[in-house]
C-alpha cells in the first residue's frame, strides 16, 4: 500500500496523538505500507528549540531530530486502516540513526517512512518503520529504523533472537555526568518534540497506563546521549531498556564508541553504540 502525500496536508501530532490513543484492533497485523510525505521542511523554530533544550548545535539537522521532526508522518501512517493495531500502551524498544550527508536546515526534502518488518514474539506484536530522508536530487541524507512492541496478554510464538547490536555493560564504561530530569522537564521536552505521550507528562495521566508516575521520553535521553558526542557519528543505535520514573537521577556514561544512561543502581535504561 502506498500513500504520498503533501507536508502541510499532514495533521497536527495533537490530533493523530488523540485519534491513536482511542486506536484499538485486536488482530495487530499491518500491511506493507509506504508512505512518501512531498515538500518535506523543518520547522526552524522547532529546530531551534530542540537544540537549545538539548545543546546542539543548530548549524545542521542533528540526526535524532529527523525523528522528532517525523512523529506526525509516523501517527499518520500507524492510523491507517491498513494498520490493524491497538496503540494505547505501545513501547518503544529500539532505534538506529544512519547519516549520509550533513542534513540542511533550510534544504527542502522528500521523506519517505515504510513499514520494512513484522513479527510476533513471545511478548507480543513487533514491528519496524524505517524513515528515510532524500534530497530534491534524488540522494539519501539520513535514515532511522525504529522498532515497537505491542503487549498481548497470551502469545505462543518463539522467542524473537536478540539484535547484535554490541551494547556493553556499564560496569565497563567510564563515568561522565549526571542528569537529572523532572516531570516539569519532561513536559517541556513534549512541548519542544510535539510528543504528549501521557505517560510521560504527569503521575495522574501515566497511572491510567500502568505507570506510578510518569516516565521520562527515551527519545530526550537518545538526545541527552548523542549531544554530549564532540563530533558527529555516521551511525548509532540505541535499545530502551527499562523506564525511567520521574524525577530521577541518572547517569550518562561513555567510553570509545559506547554510550549508555543507567539509573542510580548502574542498571542501564538506554544502551548505544556508535559507528564513525
Amino acid at each position: 500500500m502506498n500513500i504520498t502525500i503533501n507536508s502541510s496536508d499532514l495533521p497536527n501530532s495533537a490530533s493523530l496523538l488523540t485519534k491513536a490513543m482511542l486506536k484499538s484492533n485486536k488482530q495487530n497485523k499491518m500491511e506493507n505500507i509506504q508512505l512518501v510525505v512531498k515538500g518535506f521542511r523543518f520547522n526552524q523554530s522547532q529546530l531551534e528549540n530542540y537544540c537549545h533544550f538539548l545543546g546542539f548545535n543548530s548549524d545542521t539537522v542533528p540526526v535524532p531530530f529527523l525523528f522528532v521532526a517525523t512523529q506526525p508522518a509516523q501517527l499518520f501512517l500507524l492510523n491507517q486502516e491498513a494498520a490493524k493495531l491497538t496503540l494505547r500502551g505501545i513501547v518503544h524498544r529500539y532505534i538506529s540513526f544512519e547519516s549520509f550527508a550533513a542534513i540542511k536546515p533550510t534544504e527542502e526534502y522528500s521523506f519517505s517512512l515504510t513499514v520494512t518488518d513484522q513479527i510476533n514474539i513471545d511478548k507480543g506484536f513487533e514491528f519496524e518503520l524505517t524513515g528515510e530522508l532524500t534530497s530534491q536530487q534524488g540522494l539519501r541524507v539520513a535514515r532511522y529504523q525504529s522498532r515497537y512492541l505491542i503487549r498481548t496478554r497470551q502469545s505462543t510464538a518463539p522467542k524473537r533472537p536478540q539484535k547484535n547490536t554490541q551494547f556493553a555493560s556499564p560496569t565497563n564504561l567510564r563515568h561522565v555526568i549526571k542528569t537529572v530530569i523532572t516531570p516539569r522537564m519532561s513536559r517541556r521536552y513534549a512541548n519542544i518534540s510535539g510528543d504528549y505521550n501521557p505517560i510521560h507528562l504527569c503521575s495522574l495521566l501515566s497511572r491510567l497506563f500502568g505507570y506510578k508516575k510518569p516516565i521520562a521520553h527515551g527519545m530526550y535521553m537518545v538526545g541527552q546521549l548523542m549531544a554530549s558526542l564532540n563530533s558527529p557519528v555516521k551511525k548509532a543505535a540505541f535499545e530502551f531498556n527499562r523506564p525511567a520514573l520521574l524525577p530521577t537521577e541518572l547517569l550518562l556514561v561513555k567510553d570509545s564508541n559506547v554510550l549508555m544512561i543507567t539509573d542510580d543502581n548502574g542498571k542501564p535504561v538506554v544502551s548505544g553504540h556508535l559507528e564513525n
